[in-house]
């Protein structure tokens, strides 16, 4: 269950990342607030990367999972494996603040730019 948990967190969180991306302009000169590498706050092991809408999340080098996002407003939906999950998002700076819900229980989890 564990497991499960951790999986769909991670799932979650790139959700938020997805939402950020495409909620920015396509112009071909402007590159998105969140495009490039996200380390998680307290938990430098857990790095996101958001690219061309797609996203690749990674735990300790090795990567724990990928897939597409699309956004609307201040949320991010994120497909992965087949199942599609939808959390918030802001981005103020270099900081990206992604907000979810699990089994009722919401969690907040801080990136910074790397």
């Amino acid at each position: 269950m564990a497991k499960k948990s951790f999986g769909l967190v991670m799932l979650v969180a790139v959700l938020a990342f997805g939402m950020a991306v495409t909620g920015c302009s396509n112009d071909d000169t402007n590159v998105s607030p969140i495009d490039g590498r996200w380390v998680a706050a307290g938990a430098s092991a857990i790095v996101m990367v958001f690219e061309n809408g797609n996203f690749r999340t990674y735990y300790d080098g090795v990567l724990l999972g990928s897939g597409t996002f699309t956004t609307s407003g201040n949320n991010v939906t994120v497909t992965q494996d087949g199942e599609t999950e939808t959390a918030t998002f802001s981005v103020s700076g270099n900081t990206l603040t992604i907000t979810f819900t699990v089994d009722g229980e919401t969690f907040t989890q801080v990136y910074h730019r790397q």
